[in-house]
């Protein structure tokens, strides 16, 4: 299998939020495929992966233990990863929690749980970023599109109110 070569990312420093599995654990090994030096942040201990990653591509990345929704700490990795690899590229925000819930049911507790995984460490990640990076660094904020494909969430209630 032939797999394209992006020589731009090749000694590129890149942060990955949720590195340690799922979609951004497929990141972190793909950008070390292409020759950057990867750091993962992972509220779990994602070195078994880094050395992993490593065995497969000769490019070990740094696994940083950080929950993002800890700002200060997540700010302080995101400034330790640039220190090791020299400054910072790419930094993608990744962790989420996709969590689903009834919007009539909603406590407000749960909403303030979402914000902050969902949205905080987004804006704060570009932020401490945003101080380490170079004129042309690139920051990659994943998000879902499950609003396209419809949901609990207020249809139901509108509809029923509206006597639709």
């Amino acid at each position: 299998m032939t797999i394209a070569t992006f020589h731009d990312l090749k000694d590129a420093s890149v942060i990955i939020t949720g590195g340690g599995s799922g979609i951004g654990a497929k990141l972190s090994a793909g950008f070390a495929e292409q020759g950057a030096k990867v750091a993962i942040i992972d509220r779990i201990d994602a070195s078994g992966l880094a050395a992993e990653i490593g065995a497969a591509t000769a490019h070990i990345p740094i696994a940083l233990q950080c929950d993002v929704t800890d700002t200060a700490a997540f700010q302080k990795a995101i400034h330790d990863a640039a220190a090791v690899h020299g400054g910072l590229d790419v930094l993608v925000n990744n962790a989420a929690n996709d969590m689903r819930m009834d919007a009539m049911t909603l406590a407000i507790d749960d909403w303030d749980a979402m914000q902050d995984i969902n949205l905080k460490p987004y804006f704060f990640g570009c932020q401490a970023a945003a101080k380490v990076m170079g004129e042309k660094g690139a920051i990659i904020n994943f998000s879902s599109t499950s609003y396209m494909i419809g949901g609990a969430g207020m249809a139901p209630y509108v509809a029923a109110n509206a006597g639709i």
